[in-house]
């Protein structure tokens, strides 16, 4: 079996659950943490008639006037390459809508496989694999109620001067401020991020590690559902710059999830605050510096990358620091990457 990756902690592992084998699990610990949940479904496995067709995918129907869910097989038909699923059966006449999750919040990792929810006033799952539509599994349901356990759970952030909230650090609030600016400007402001906000679940960004000031960033989204393309890019983006010198995409900007949006967090990792000038000076060096100069460069091996990449980095970092000190704007302001995106 080709190794995939444990629904509850993202270990690689090729265990599946011994009796329904729609779950995959690296630990007797991990498997005893998901049964709650898991064995809602584990037994309708057994009971499950067999595929009605090669056009039948198998899905999960949480039905408006039961108590549980329950699997269902789902008919579609090819369209333009993909499979449009017939969600009528299941969702009435009525608008259908859908949340795409590609991403454990709860747990902090990324998922292999897309999940998407249809809705309207009633719930149907379905697992995803790449552009085509496939049978949904227990790991998915996982996933799927671990979104459902934090939708709408508001992420508090407190005045910067509120020193009295304990568990917080100093963290920025990076948002695009008003006008039509192109790049459009965007605004430092310090706010208070207690330790169990999920930001400080994300990924380290890989230019701020690389001056060992490790920091962690996040969209913020008011309605908690992420849009499926943000408009612009964050000033943060330029922190995701691939500085690993052995990779194909060495100088390019990493497709980070976290790293877009026009409300972005960002705190440190060692919990210790974080303050604005430092953000602004590492986001705008990363552009100038980092992101410019090794973007569509050609090198001829890997040494040459990394020998070019801190005589960059550790030869003009303090410099450009206390530059940037002197000449920042007085009003706080740093800009995007691109223009607004039609």
């Amino acid at each position: 079996m080709a190794p995939t990756t444990c629904c509850v902690c993202n270990a690689s592992t090729t265990k599946t659950s011994a009796e329904c084998h729609a779950a995959h699990y690296c630990s007797k610990t991990c498997q005893k943490n998901d049964w709650k949940t898991h064995k809602v479904l584990c037994k309708g496995f057994e009971a499950l008639q067999r595929r009605p067709s090669s056009n039948h995918l198998l899905g999960i129907f949480l039905p408006e006037d039961e108590s549980s869910p329950k699997l269902v097989w789902v008919k579609f038909k090819e369209s333009t390459g993909l499979q449009e699923l017939e969600k009528k059966t299941f969702l009435g006449d009525s608008v259908v809508s859908s949340i795409t999750i590609t991403r454990n919040e709860r747990r902090g990792f990324d998922l292999k496989d897309e999940v998407v929810i249809y809705y309207n006033d009633n719930f149907l799952i379905d697992g995803l694999d790449g552009e085509a539509h496939g049978d949904v599994t227990l790991s998915d349901f996982r996933h799927g109620i671990d979104f459902l356990l934090i939708y709408g759970k508001e992420e508090k952030l407190y005045p910067a001067g509120d020193n009295s909230r304990t568990g917080t650090s100093l963290g920025i609030r990076v948002s695009r401020a008003a006008g039509t600016h192109d790049p459009p400007l965007y605004r430092l402001e310090s706010t208070r991020v207690p330790f169990d906000n999920l930001v400080f679940r994300e990924l380290v960004a890989p230019v701020s590690a690389l001056f060992e000031f490790p920091l962690q960033a996040r969209t913020i989204y008011d309605d908690r559902v992420p849009p499926i393309r943000p408009l612009t890019h964050s000033p943060v983006a330029f922190l995701y710059c691939n500085v690993d010198a052995e990779s194909a995409a060495f100088g390019s900007l990493i497709e980070t999830f976290s790293s877009y949006g026009d409300d972005v967090l960002v705190v440190r990792e060692d919990g210790e605050d974080l303050d604005p000038m430092s953000l602004a000076a590492l986001c705008t060096f990363a552009k100038d510096q980092l992101s410019s100069r090794l973007a569509g460069v050609t090198f001829s091996n890997d040494l040459e990358r990394a020998i070019t990449l801190m005589s960059i980095a550790r030869g003009n970092w303090e410099q450009y620091f206390e530059n940037y000190r002197h000449t920042a704007t007085p009003d706080g302001l740093i800009r995007g990457l691109y223009g607004v995106l039609e």
